[in-house]
């Protein structure tokens, strides 16, 4: 094994007996736990009109710098996309906890037949 990959994360794998040109094959073994979700993302998003106000505020001000390029300014536009999505899931969460609690209000005074008329 070459000396630029001693130590790195490598275990080198050699049959003799597919060819006569030993070939290598290299599996990476990550270490470590990598802590995130990677970003992906969702076309749904698109339909949510905070989001494109989100993105379209972080677009002027970013524009606002004129030496600033496009691949300069799409990692600042990734960050804003991943910082909105994290904050919508963390709102849709707080709601659906409302619904299934309002849900189970209504289980509770169902089984206990005391469910007010109005």
């Amino acid at each position: 094994m070459p000396a630029s990959l001693m130590g790195m994360p490598f275990s080198a794998i050699e049959n003799v007996f597919i060819s006569d040109h030993r070939p290598i094959s290299l599996c990476w073994k990550e270490s470590g736990f990598r802590s995130g979700y990677p970003f992906k993302f969702n076309i749904s998003c698109l339909q949510d009109p905070a989001f494109e106000l989100e993105i379209s505020k972080a677009w002027k001000d970013l524009s606002a710098n004129c030496l600033a390029t496009f691949r300069d300014k799409m990692p600042s536009l990734k960050k804003v996309a991943k910082a909105w999505k994290i904050k919508k899931r963390q709102l849709n969460r707080a709601t659906l906890q409302g619904i299934q609690k309002e849900l189970n209000d209504i289980s509770i005074l169902l089984k206990t037949n005391s469910l007010p008329l109005s």
